[in-house]
C-alpha cells in the first residue's frame, strides 16, 4: 500500500448571494482526490443546502466527467437543533488544470465559505465504500457543540496505509489550532485555517492525521477564544494498492537465451 498524502489547498472563498463560484488549486497530477468542504452558515435543517450546478477538470469517484460525488450534509452547533451545516463532496482531477465550481444556494440569505483540498496515493476504487472509511467502509462521523472546545472527531482506520481527516467548521470567523491531547495518532493542521469577516463570519479548516496501521485517532481538543457553534466531520482515505512483480516460477532469466 501507498498511504494517502495531503498536497495542496485552494484559496478560501466566502460567497453571500443565491449562487456561488470557486476555483480550485491546479492539480500536480491527474487522478489525484479532490476533496470541497463548504459549511453553510444559519441553515437549520440541511435540507434546502447548496448544490453544485456545474465542474470542469474532475470527475466523481465513478469516472462520471465533470461532476463530484456527494459525501453528505452534516450537522453544526447540536445534532438535534443544528445552527448551521457542512457539505462535503469529493471527486479526482481529470488533468492538472483547475477545477471551478459553479453551484446554487437553497437558503440565498446564508453565506458559504468554501476550500477545496488536494490528496494523492488515494484508492483509486469507484465507490464511497472504496475510498474512504470510519469504523465501516464508506462511513462518516460527525460531531457538534457550542463551546469554547472544540473535539475532534474520532476516526477509525481498518487497515495500514491510511490517513485520518477532520474537517472543521465555526460559524465565527476565530482563530484555529491543532487539535492536541489525542491518542493513536497525532492531528496537525493541514494547511492554515481559513476565516473571513465578511457576511455572517466562519471559518473552515482541516486537520490530518498519518495512520500506517489499522487503529483509533481520539481525545483531541482546541479550545477558541470564545464558545461559538462548531462542527466536526471525520474519516481516513485508504491508500493504494502497490503491485509488485514476481518471477515466475522462482526463474532467473539470463542474456542466453535457452538457459536459466
Amino acid at each position: 500500500m501507498a498511504a494517502p498524502t495531503y498536497v495542496t489547498a485552494s484559496t478560501g472563498s466566502t460567497d453571500p448571494s443565491g449562487s456561488w463560484t470557486h476555483t480550485a488549486a491546479a492539480p500536480t497530477a491527474a487522478g489525484n482526490v479532490l476533496i470541497v468542504q463548504l459549511e453553510q452558515d444559519g441553515d437549520s435543517t440541511g435540507s434546502a443546502g447548496p448544490s453544485i450546478t456545474s465542474v470542469t477538470n474532475a470527475e466523481s469517484l465513478d469516472g462520471t466527467d465533470n461532476t463530484l460525488t456527494y459525501v453528505g450534509a452534516f450537522a453544526m452547533g447540536s445534532t438535534v437543533t443544528p445552527v448551521a451545516y457542512q457539505h462535503i463532496w469529493i471527486g479526482r482531477a481529470l488533468n492538472t488544470s483547475a477545477m471551478v465550481i459553479t453551484g446554487a444556494n437553497g437558503i440565498g440569505a446564508n453565506d458559504l465559505y468554501v476550500r477545496v483540498y488536494e490528496f494523492t496515493n488515494v484508492s483509486a476504487g469507484t465507490t464511497l465504500a472504496t475510498v474512504i472509511e470510519n469504523s465501516t467502509a464508506g462511513a462518516t462521523t460527525n460531531g457538534a457543540g457550542a463551546t469554547a472546545a472544540i473535539s475532534d472527531t474520532a476516526v477509525v482506520t481498518l487497515g495500514p496505509d491510511r490517513l485520518a481527516l477532520n474537517f472543521v467548521a465555526v460559524d465565527d470567523d476565530n482563530v484555529l489550532g491543532s487539535f492536541t491531547g489525542e491518542s493513536g495518532g497525532n492531528w496537525a493542521e493541514a494547511v492554515a485555517y481559513y476565516a473571513d469577516s465578511g457576511g455572517s463570519d466562519a471559518c473552515i479548516q482541516l486537520q490530518t492525521a498519518a495512520m500506517t496501521s489499522a487503529g483509533t485517532v481520539d481525545g483531541g481538543s482546541y479550545t477558541m477564544s470564545v464558545a461559538d457553534n462548531w462542527g466536526v466531520i471525520g474519516f481516513a482515505l485508504i491508500g493504494t494498492t502497490v503491485d509488485t512483480p514476481v518471477p515466475r516460477h522462482g526463474f532467473v532469466h539470463h542474456n542466453n537465451p535457452g538457459t536459466l
